[in-house]
């Protein structure tokens, strides 16, 4: 009865015991050990224990009948799925039986529609205990000695191979998304508590074995090395770099313009040090800051700013200020926000001229991430509001609603001359924000600071200003979850995978579409995106029936349920789903089923929606290229340029590039030759 495994440290004895990671293994309690589930017992099928796989995998541990047809046998008829079930109900509620006379772990409602499984204290779960594990490593502080102990144990459960190695299908790939990135988190994590424990060789075996597995993770390499540096085995540090360059050669990828800024500060032994603050730009710290900073970033830097880490990080020093009880102190007194505006203004004042117009902008709305974030950061932690604080008539709110949703409007025909005006517009929200509010006042402000910042990381993302955008929705996502708004933050998260997306990231897309599905999202209208948006990210991945579920489901929402008002412009309708569907059947490489979907699209499109008439002539035209139909592929294509250069939008321009790309077999006619004339033009007049 050796179980051949580490027992949870946990004060109870579960029933039954479940191991997905690795080998699959059930195992019941017998005396002190526990024995294996006997082959025999399964009763030669793969059923129950297919059953049992899926439903450790749904939420609650729990799903319903129907649900479990079509996701276990999606392509049976429906009289051979539920037999198919039936057998594995039965055979599973034996094996779930702890002992002879017990009750089985796998329970039913009465009349059979539901079926769940008991809780972690009598069944067991290596996952389940590792992401609780895990959970409760971070709240103890990740660098201490209690979370050092924890990440171990967590990586023991998640070290023992794939999780559902042998399972197909969406419902594993999702979770198995999750919890690959909970082992990466947790290696990164464990590579931390092991330099602040004073244990570098341990630190450095975890982030070697991670580059092992991924020779270009930049966000390993990065930490890799300065861990080498600051044991003072800088020569060693740049060989790692060396290898990751000799890599990435073979990858065909590059290494961002900030890990080559580190490797060569490191070989000119200069004290800056630069870190990775995103795919695209580093931040650089002076030795004074970065003893503020913890040796490693969070796991996911390379999508996230370290500007906002750096708040969070402040975080913790204003929250000493604040004692349970104890008298509520204004954000104003805190943050000294005044001479932060005074700089802003000073951005401000200075003249936009020539192709500084553009860097200027950015580094105003850099600034104003900087107020905004400590503000909507701070703001979920203060004490109870006192009596006699500051009062905001309702009109203000009123008035705030209206301007956010006028630039909403505006923003589906422009990008760049909106900019200044939406940043305006943030920093008066957050202005108030900095006053002693009620709470009921606070969450409003929250939601539409949170709104806000989400309509500028979209103004953004038009732009192709991927890191600033990211750094916006990541700030509308705290303020949504200080608002207790999930209708917001689910709306932040879909511009987040759509994000993803078009950063060529569509993988860790997967992730995120687990995160939404967790929330209680009210808006129809905002369920039917997520579905459309769940479909272009298969879509990019190239799973075509998971694409097709997700858009089956979407346009079922669309004809018989009410949607609701489009608060968070997602612009989801007829239009825009037939969109979609076409965007989609254009990735898999289908121009027959993209070009009647695209055409539907704009025939119902609102003739005022002008970019996005710009965006379907391009994806029709890519069809038609992949057609080969070429001088339908660039006529169209010069649509789409001449209207882009009304909304000056680098997200068409690219788009129209890629299709320019998909035309390289035909480099040599008149019509590619007239395209390039006007990819040319087109890219001048944005960049002026």
């Amino acid at each position: 009865m050796d179980n051949g495994h580490r027992e949870e440290n946990t004060s109870y004895s579960p029933l039954i015991r479940v191991w997905l990671c690795g080998t699959f293994r059930v195992e019941r309690r017998v005396g002190s050990g526990y024995e294996l589930v006997r082959t025999t017992e399964w009763g030669g099928s793969s059923y129950p224990r297919l059953l049992l796989k899926a439903l450790l995998c749904c939420p609650g541990r729990q799903a319903r009948r129907d649900a479990l047809l079509d996701m276990l046998w999606p392509d049976a008829e429906l009289e051979q799925a539920v037999q198919s079930l039936n057998t594995a109900v039965t055979r599973l509620r034996r094996v779930l039986v702890p002992s002879k006379g017990e009750a089985s772990l796998l329970l039913t409602d009465e009349d059979s529609h539901v079926y769940r499984l008991a809780e972690q204290s009598l069944l067991w779960v290596d996952v389940d205990a590792a992401l609780t594990r895990l959970g409760e490593a971070e709240r103890c502080g990740r660098t201490s000695p209690e979370a050092l102990s924890l990440l171990e144990e967590t990586e023991s459960y998640l070290s023992k191979g794939m999780i559902l190695q042998d399972e197909e299908g969406q419902w594993a790939a999702g979770r198995r998304a999750t919890v690959e990135q909970a082992r990466y988190r947790t290696r990164l994590w464990l590579a931390e508590a092991y330099a602040q424990q004073q244990m570098p060789g341990q630190a450095e075996t975890i982030l070697s074995l991670l580059l092992e597995e991924d020779p270009t993770d930049e966000d390993v390499l990065v930490r890799l090395m300065l861990l080498l540096h600051r044991q003072g085995m800088t020569q060693q540090a740049l060989r790692v770099y060396e290898r990751a360059c000799e890599a990435a050669v073979r990858e065909e990828v590059e290494l961002t313009g900030a890990t080559r800024k580190l490797a060569a500060q490191l070989a000119t032994s200069e004290k800056r040090i630069y870190l990775r603050e995103s795919p695209t730009s580093p931040f650089s710290l002076t030795d004074e800051q970065s003893n503020s900073f913890p040796l490693f970033s969070q796991p996911d830097a390379s999508v996230s700013t370290m500007l906002t880490k750096y708040l969070e990080h402040q975080l913790t020093k204003f929250l000493d200020i604040f004692e349970p009880g104890s008298k509520h102190l204004s954000l104003r007194e805190i943050v000294e926000p005044d001479s932060l505006m005074t700089e802003t203004k000073q951005f401000q004042n200075k003249t936009y001229s020539g192709s500084d117009s553009m860097q200027t902008r950015r580094q105003i709305l850099h600034h104003l991430l900087m107020v905004g974030s400590t503000a909507l950061v701070l703001s979920p932690y203060g004490l109870p509001y006192p009596d006699g604080t500051e009062q905001l008539h309702p009109s203000v709110f009123d008035e705030l609603e209206t301007i956010t949703a006028s630039y909403w409007r505006l923003r589906a025909n422009a990008s760049l001359d909106l900019l200044g005006n939406i940043s305006e517009h943030f920093r008066t929200i957050v202005n108030l924000l900095q006053q002693s509010l009620p709470r009921k006042a606070a969450q409003q402000l929250c939601s539409l600071a949170g709104e806000t910042a989400q309509l500028l990381g979209q103004t953004l993302f038009d732009l192709r200003e991927y890191a600033l955008a990211w750094s916006y929705y990541m700030l509308s996502i705290k303020a949504a979850q200080t608002a207790s708004n999930h209708d917001l933050w689910a709306a932040g998260i879909g511009r987040m995978i759509l994000l993803l997306i078009y950063w060529d990231h569509p993988q860790k897309a997967l992730f995120f579409l687990q995160e939404v599905r967790q929330l209680h999202i009210q808006n129809t209208r905002v369920v039917c995106w997520l579905a459309a948006v769940e479909a272009e990210v298969h879509a990019y991945l190239g799973d075509a029936e998971s694409c097709d579920a997700a858009l089956k489901r979407a346009k079922k929402i669309l004809q018989h349920e009410p949607l609701g008002e489009d608060h968070y412009a997602t612009g989801l309708s007829a239009s825009r789903l037939a969109g979609y569907e076409g965007a989609c059947f254009v990735r898999l490489h289908q121009p027959d089923r993209a070009l009647p979907a695209l055409q539907q699209a704009l025939s119902l499109l609102d003739p005022q929606a002008i970019r996005r008439q710009s965006t379907l002539l391009t994806d029709m035209g890519m069809a038609y290229a992949q057609q080969g139909n070429i001088q339908q592929a660039c006529q169209l294509a010069v649509q789409a340029l001449s209207i882009t250069k009304q909304t000056r939008s680098r997200a068409v321009l690219e788009r129209v590039r890629t299709l320019r790309s998909e035309l390289e077999a035909w480099k040599e006619t008149s019509e590619v030759h007239d395209l390039e004339k006007q990819l040319d033009t087109t890219s001048a007049l944005i960049a002026m």
